[in-house]
């Protein structure tokens, strides 16, 4: 975890025990100015390299093992709830098995037209998941 991210996760932290509500990108470059400045840029647009940065820290920090959940929404920024967190990862899960059972789907064609031969522990693990 870097710096930045490090401060941006103290902050809604913090943030979270004053406030329930979203915390907006342009708040957080407002008070954390010198990590995501925007002096340079228009001040309603989205896509701005100080608004990038925060998406891209948020990312790292809900891959980060030793954070809670930061969870995100149009409107914001929150440290997640209970119900948001267990949403959160019922929809990656839901999101990697699509991923596996697409993948798994192109291997069983590759193997009907002779184009590949698929074997190993990974076969068996797959098969295993997908109920196969």
């Amino acid at each position: 975890m870097t710096e930045r991210q490090k401060s941006l996760y103290c902050y809604l932290l913090e943030q979270s025990t004053t406030t329930e509500d979203f915390i907006t990108k342009e708040a957080i470059s407002r008070d954390l100015k010198e990590l995501y400045p925007r002096h340079k840029e228009k001040t309603n647009e989205h896509n701005s390299s100080a608004f990038c940065n925060i998406r891209e820290d948020v990312a790292a920090l809900n891959q980060e093992e030793s954070t809670i959940i930061i969870a995100s929404s149009p409107k914001g920024y929150r440290v997640a709830t209970g119900t948001e967190a267990a949403k959160y990862a019922d929809h990656l899960m839901k999101k990697s098995l699509r991923s596996l059972k697409r993948a798994w789907k192109v291997v069983k064609k590759l193997q009907n037209n002779g184009q590949m031969v698929y074997r190993g522990n990974d076969l068996e693990i797959v098969k295993t998941i997908l109920g196969e």
